[in-house]
């Protein structure tokens, strides 16, 4: 492992006991138990796909390292056709309107939380659609 590696690790880890530190007398000291249980339930999803992420990652970097140390081509060629670029901005379109639709079979009213989650879901897939394709006409 690398010096870079290791302080990388050393930080999170620092920032992980603090944040349990915090917790723990906010939640504990403070009388707010309940109040913590009821935010560890609704963070279930998040954790999920945070772990889904980690691992991902883990697995990810290792690959890399691997790469680097046998000394490969770290480049990847992709090739689409037309066809593949409008079917990307197909969903490109359609994700923010099936969130937005989501929100309406559920609540069967569309608030403000339901447009700002499409309008970012919009924003972030437009932004890596663009500096995808962007790269593929240099």
């Amino acid at each position: 492992m690398k010096a870079k590696d290791l302080i990388i690790d050393f930080i999170n880890l620092l920032f992980l006991v603090g944040l349990v530190g915090l917790v723990l007398l906010y939640f504990m000291a403070g009388d707010r138990f309940n109040n913590f249980v009821e935010i560890m339930q609704n963070l279930i999803p998040v954790a999920i796909f945070g772990v889904m992420f980690l691992v991902m990652l883990k697995i990810k970097r290792k690959k890399i390292k691997e790469k680097k140390r046998n000394q490969e081509d770290m480049g990847i060629a992709l090739y689409l056709t037309y066809f593949d670029k409008l079917k990307g901005e197909i969903i490109l379109y359609l994700l923010p309107i099936i969130i937005l639709l989501i929100g309406f079979f559920v609540d069967k009213i569309i608030n403000v939380v339901d447009v700002i989650q499409a309008t970012v879901a919009f924003l972030l897939m437009y932004l890596w659609q663009r500096i995808l394709f962007k790269k593929g006409t240099e």
